[in-house]
């Protein structure tokens, strides 16, 4: 049977039978892909240390008859190991991981791999702000839904102003002016930004983004949970 070798996030891992794991994984070629990992879960086996979560894992496997391909061989390629000194970093990926598997059921999108190992790796980084990236990464995962957040203009308002307050609505997916609101002008600016920046990295140097994106993280996790319902 032909040997195939690609990269590999893993987005879930199943115990099934007595030592063996079933993985479903995401690639940058293949798309999602389901994976048989044999005796994985055995103290010995050579396969389990390449099939890690927050990790860029090569993997190596062969097609069966049915949906679950057989894996042969297994190493890490890259472990973001700082994430699992972080609770809240430990958190945020998770639910990244459980978000990605979602959006992938019916078919994986151009970029959705690339978006995924970002976000990972830049929770790697020890000095970079959770929330910032999980803005992003929601930001970015939303576009490929065709439910992006509208940062255009406010409901039935021609124009953002400075001197105005904003409150948002689930239901439009667009900011509403309220005197009482508690976004600004400036968290919509930071939304512009991160729609368009390839990298979360480079919004931490953006004087005041790690406040910002503590605000708008909150609408990023009720969207999420909205859309999974």
């Amino acid at each position: 049977m032909k040997q195939l070798s690609t990269k590999a996030i893993v987005l879930k891992r199943l115990n099934f039978g007595e030592a063996d794991r079933i993985v479903t994984a995401l690639t940058p070629e293949q798309g999602r892909i389901g994976l048989l990992a044999k005796g994985a879960r055995k103290p010995k086996s050579k396969l389990a240390g390449g099939l890690e979560l927050f990790a860029i894992n090569d993997i190596t496997y062969i097609e069966g008859r049915g949906e679950l391909k057989t894996v042969i061989s297994t190493r890490i390629h890259c472990h973001f190991r700082n994430i699992m000194l972080d609770i809240t970093k430990t958190m945020v990926a998770y639910d990244i991981l459980k978000e990605v598997d979602k959006k992938t059921t019916q078919g994986v999108e151009d970029g959705i791999y690339e978006i995924t190992e970002t976000a990972l790796e830049c929770l790697n980084i020890v000095d970079l702000s959770s929330n910032i990236i999980f803005v992003w990464f929601t930001s970015q995962i939303l576009l490929f839904s065709g439910d992006g957040i509208n940062i255009e203009k406010p409901l039935n308002q021609a124009k953002f102003e400075n001197n105005k307050k904003y409150s948002f609505s689930y239901d439009d997916m667009s900011f509403v002016e309220n005197e009482r609101g508690e976004f600004s002008p400036n968290h919509i600016k930071f939304l512009r930004l991160v729609i368009k920046s390839g990298n979360p990295r480079k919004l931490n140097l953006i004087e005041g983004a790690s406040t910002i994106a503590d605000d708008l993280v909150v609408i990023c996790k009720q969207i999420l949970k909205i859309n999974k319902a």
